[in-house]
């Protein structure tokens, strides 16, 4: 499955993930085969197809509880290694404010 533009627009903006992060998070999302990374990717892919409002995405979608959890998963199951499972979890938990938005 290849990286979409929608997936690496969403990331450098809402997490402001460098283009290299994005492709590596993506490639993993791609080859998961656990619930958790299975389950965000067919979301991605649904909003997509539905043109989802970004704000509600990010929301009910792409919390950050969601993504760490998500990304945990990815580590856990081979697909990312733990340093770049660090680095994306700092860039995705610096986007988050004091009230956890």
């Amino acid at each position: 499955m290849r990286c979409s533009e929608a997936w690496t627009i969403l990331a450098e903006t809402v997490w402001e993930l460098p283009l290299h992060q994005s492709r590596t998070f993506w490639d993993a999302l791609a080859e998961a085969r656990w619930a958790r990374a299975v389950a965000l990717r067919q979301h991605l892919g649904m909003a997509v197809t539905m043109r989802v409002d970004l704000a509600h995405l990010c929301r009910k979608v792409l919390s950050p509880a969601v993504v760490v959890a998500v990304l945990e998963s990815l580590a856990h199951e081979d697909k990312l290694r733990c340093a770049q499972v660090s680095h994306i979890e700092e860039s995705v938990l610096n986007q988050v404010d004091r009230h956890g938005c």
